[in-house]
């Protein structure tokens, strides 16, 4: 528009307002502001319209680092988004701010409660903290294993005995229940149907008030629990 100025030789600038107002589109008409518009004012309509299409430093910043990745040390990654702020010119707290972001939720809780630290100084216990977050997540999954995952590497025959094992645990008064569900069950097949009517029993049931006319059933146990792995 200059250059088309100074080739028609335009330089009132009252002039120069209506030659630039007539070849904006309406749209971009209708979101100045009425001071502006009544001002009649070259400079102010040229500065109205770049504000209304500029960019603002934290979207240009935000540009910047969406090519940048924390791929290594946290403390690289600052230096980098330092940079990066230096060229459009953003400040510390919107660098920090991204950085948080940029970390996992455990190393970020952390840092962000330092407030007295500087960047670099972050970025120095982030690369301190993030090989005890790596050694924590891979020792998690093995601690938490479910019961269900815990049964998949049952040998199938040993599933099906399991599964009736949880079957009976359920069943059973809370009082004669064992600690956990894998453990034996403490009473036998017949006491748990049929109660005290029961007419069998085994040597290791721990039914309480038996009575004298019970027929003793040979146990179908092994001396002692199977440990894992045999």
């Amino acid at each position: 528009m200059e250059a088309q100025f100074h080739i028609a030789r335009i330089t009132n600038d009252t002039t120069k307002f209506y030659h630039v107002l007539a070849s904006l589109p309406p749209m971009t008409v209708s979101k100045l502001d009425g001071a502006v518009l009544v001002s009649h004012s070259y400079q102010a309509l040229q500065q109205a319209v770049t504000e209304l299409y500029e960019r603002s430093k934290p979207e240009l910043f935000d540009q910047l680092i969406s090519k940048v990745q924390l791929t290594g040390r946290p403390s690289l990654y600052v230096r980098e988004l330092q940079e990066l702020a230096g060229k459009v010119g953003v400040g510390e707290e919107l660098v920090r701010h991204k950085l948080l972001q940029s970390l996992p939720p455990a190393v970020g809780a952390v840092l962000a409660a330092q407030r007295d630290l500087s960047l670099q100084q972050l970025g120095k216990l982030a690369d301190e903290l993030m090989p005890l977050l790596q050694t924590s997540c891979l020792a998690a999954p093995q601690a938490q294993l479910s019961s269900h995952q815990r049964d998949q590497h049952r040998p199938p025959h040993r599933r099906g005995e399991q599964q009736q094992h949880q079957a009976d645990y359920s069943a059973l008064p809370t009082g004669l229940r064992p600690f956990h569900p894998d453990q034996r069950q403490q009473v036998c097949r017949a006491h748990l149907y049929f109660g005290a009517e029961a007419r069998t029993c085994k040597p290791w049931c721990r039914w309480p008030k038996k009575t004298t006319n019970l027929q003793l059933e040979p146990s179908s146990r092994r001396a002692s629990p199977e440990r894992p792995g045999n």
